[in-house]
């Protein structure tokens, strides 16, 4: 995020073929991918080489730093990114995330049995065959299994997030589809676990080391009935970095069930980029 719009780039899974079992990239990659996507529209410092869309430090070039959202997995992507490439962020916004999604999600796990039994269930695994409907409605399903969690195992998630997320998965799809992305039996999805998986493993430790160095503000967002990433992993996250301001919400692992939790979420991430824009 910055002052001119926000960038939304994809992680990489779909960008190389390679044999089942063996990562092709890990989460070091998919930080500097978002570097790369920065260098591409021109935004984040002052030195470097011209590029298309202005580049590092071409012409064209924005000086002013940039907010990094990530979210799940992807905050961890961010994280990275902070720590790698300081110079370039402004502030960090971590939301539902923690240190490792393996340890967690194997205590998670352990804690809510009966959510990791069902949630299998709502996995898809799209075959080139399957039509762009059956995409949003297999998607939308996924959704309701996360959106609607509550912790005594029934729903009281406010419907009215349903029509406008399947219009957004309907342009999502538009989009992928149009592009020959789709994660045709989430191929995709499994290239980023091996990634996840060598990242855990090689690079977790320096990881967590470079946190507790990070100076720049972190907004920390974490929902208290999240069956994925456990509260107490939020809670370690924070712990760890040296500069971070957290917001609970009531809700579960996504962006609240219920618009007033929304609403908490924006008002939050508005307060932040605001307080940091001299940072």
């Amino acid at each position: 995020m910055c002052d001119h719009g926000d960038i939304l780039p994809d992680p990489m899974t779909l960008a190389s073929e390679n044999p089942e079992g063996v990562y092709a990239y890990d989460y070091e990659d998919c930080a500097d991918d978002v570097i790369r996507v920065l260098d591409h529209y021109g935004y984040g410092g002052k030195a470097g080489k011209g590029g298309k869309g202005g580049g590092y430090g071409g012409k064209g070039w924005h000086e002013e730093k940039v907010h990094v959202l990530g979210f799940s997995s992807g905050g961890v992507i961010a994280q990275i990114a902070a720590c790698k490439y300081p110079d370039r962020l402004k502030s960090l916004i971590l939301m539902s995330t923690g240190l490792s999604m393996i340890q967690i999600n194997e205590r998670a796990a352990e804690k809510n049995p009966k959510f990791f039994e069902d949630f299998p269930a709502c996995i898809v695994f799209h075959g080139e065959e399957d039509s762009r409907d059956k995409y949003v409605e297999d998607k939308m399903r996924f959704m309701e299994c996360i959106i609607g969690y509550t912790p005594d195992g029934t729903s009281n998630a406010d419907r009215s997030w349903h029509s406008s997320w399947k219009r957004i998965t309907q342009a999502v799809a538009e989009q992928i589809h149009k592009r020959g992305a789709v994660d045709y039996g989430l191929r995709g999805g499994i290239r980023m676990n091996l990634g996840r998986d060598h990242f855990e493993k090689h690079k977790l430790e320096s990881h967590t080391k470079n946190l507790s160095k990070l100076a720049m503000p972190v907004l920390h967002l974490h929902g208290t009935q999240d069956p994925m990433m456990l509260p107490e992993a939020g809670k370690e996250l924070a712990a760890t970095l040296p500069n971070c301001r957290t917001v609970w919400f009531t809700g579960p692992h996504w962006f609240g069930n219920h618009p007033s939790v929304l609403n908490l979420i924006v008002a939050a991430i508005v307060e932040h980029v605001a307080m940091t824009a001299d940072f």
